[in-house]
């Protein structure tokens, strides 16, 4: 078989030396997943559940682990921080992709990844003063299964979200699966407060399997806030007294407004105290 040594980029005509595309199955077919991480304190906060995603990842993928390791991939990141002259908080992303020749079906299993950083201009995790204003996003869903959980390189109904949000002057929108169920915000994993109880939809509707998700979930349990996983309805979203956004470089933001409903803070204060007294 011939391999084509050359593409066209942009109107330009370029070998495979200048080029990383060639192999790079992340850019042909969104074959991969990424992991965002919060830098703060010379370290990675929530490191070994990071890890765990990762791994996890790797598994539902079919990626080669034997290039996996963690202390590098965080010596990476130490080092490009550095490179970089980012004082404070930031924005780490690990991108991994596979890297081999083929159509739909891949010739190996080697990864590639790339690792990016972005500085944070808050000290660990604050809350916002000012509530989010959201909506609900209709035009596509996500459909439910295990690659659903995984932050992967096919996140088009991510990006559309986040334009349908742009257009509509909101600060974040929701996102249905398959069966109409609200599973996330098209950033963050949801939360909702109904009476003195907790819920959040069950990684089985199609959700992210959020690292500051699992933190909540234990800080929950941990301050005698009763918890549950719930498939949740647009009814949900009209009757709760509050609207909570989470994600592991935000960590926990509150909503004031989705529609004509408005919502309170208190659990979500109380979250966000705990969060930083345990973990920051």
């Amino acid at each position: 078989m011939t391999t084509m040594k050359f593409l066209s980029f942009n109107g330009n005509i370029i070998g495979e030396g200048e080029s990383s595309l060639l192999n790079n199955r992340g850019f042909f077919f969104g074959d991969g997943f990424f992991e965002s991480m919060h830098w703060h304190d010379g370290k990675i906060l929530f490191a070994d559940a990071h890890l765990e995603r990762i791994n996890i990842a790797f598994n539902i993928l079919k990626l080669d682990e034997s290039t996996l390791n963690f202390q590098s991939l965080q010596k990476e990141a130490k080092e490009l921080i550095e490179k970089n002259k980012l004082k404070g908080d930031a924005r780490i992303r690990m991108t991994f992709f596979r890297v081999s020749e083929g159509n739909y079906t891949p010739l190996k299993n080697n990864t590639g990844r790339m690792i990016n950083v972005k500085p944070l201009d808050t000290n660990g995790f604050t809350l916002n003063e000012v509530g989010l204003s959201i909506g609900v996003y209709h035009e596509q869903t996500k459909s439910r299964s295990s690659i659903s959980n995984l932050k992967t390189l096919n996140s088009l109904v991510y990006v559309l979200a986040g334009i349908y949000a742009r257009d509509h002057s909101w600060d974040d929108v929701l996102i249905l699966n398959d069966t109409g169920n609200i599973i996330e915000a098209h950033t963050s994993n949801i939360f909702i407060v109904m009476g003195n109880k907790l819920y959040t939809p069950p990684l089985s509707d199609g959700c992210v399997n959020g690292v500051m998700r699992k933190q909540i979930l234990k800080l929950a349990e941990q301050t005698g806030i009763s918890c549950a996983e719930k498939s949740l309805l647009q009814k949900d979203i009209d009757v709760a007294d509050e609207l909570i956004l989470s994600n592991a470089v935000q960590g926990i933001r509150w909503v004031e407004k989705a529609g004509n409903n408005t919502y309170k803070k208190s659990v979500a204060e109380l979250l966000y105290n705990n969060l930083n007294k345990h973990f920051v």
